[in-house]
């Protein structure tokens, strides 16, 4: 079997195709710099599914504290620690919306194949993830953004939303995971992932 190489492009037809929905309203929790803005949509070529042409901007959220965690501090596979720095660093923050947003699945039985799709969207270079997500933004159903499963923790789903109307989200903040309101948490996480702590 040959080695499947880069994902292709879009499909021509993707505007005529019925994808798979997944609905939330939420909550989501997201992960950023303490004092940044949490529903800052993201630009420019740094992320999975952004736009460089810059039209629509995107805001990724996981569907929970160990999905953040691990996407935040666990970019670097040959790392298995993380520093009382780094975490104090990072604020978490819960993501609602106002009304339920559908979300092109991803990650559900079926959501890739009836796209002529397959898990290296998600995993995969950035290059071609950015063609698909201008496509699915410009699909006819308007959707909100792409659910997809996390790079980092295959077992754990996140959203990426697109900021077709940001005024529809509010953030909630949780603190960092160094607070002593969530040491229990974290422990649990340095446990789940193999971490080591690195008091600072």
């Amino acid at each position: 079997m040959a080695s499947p190489g880069e994902h292709p492009p879009p499909p021509r037809d993707l505007h005529a195709r019925t994808p798979l929905f997944h609905t939330s309203a939420g909550a989501w929790v997201r992960m950023c710099r303490v004092g940044h803005d949490p529903l800052r949509f993201s630009t420019g070529n740094v992320s999975r599914f952004n736009d460089p042409a810059g039209d629509f901007g995107v805001l990724y959220v996981a569907e929970d504290l160990g999905g953040a965690f691990i996407e935040t501090f666990g970019r670097q596979l040959d790392t298995r620690s993380v520093t009382s720095t780094a975490l104090a660093a990072r604020a978490a923050w819960r993501v609602d919306a106002g009304e339920p947003l559908r979300f092109v699945d991803l990650a559900s039985p079926g959501g890739l194949a009836r796209l002529s799709a397959d898990n290296r969207l998600t995993s995969g270079g950035f290059a071609v993830a950015h063609r698909w997500a201008r496509a699915l933004w410009q699909h006819p159903s308007r959707p909100d953004g792409i659910y997809y499963r996390l790079r980092h923790d295959p077992a754990r789903c996140g959203c990426a939303v697109f900021d077709r109307d940001g005024s529809r989200l509010r953030a909630t903040a949780l603190g960092t995971l160094w607070d002593p309101s969530h040491r229990r948490e974290l422990g649990k996480l340095l446990d789940e992932f193999a971490f080591a702590l690195i008091v600072e």
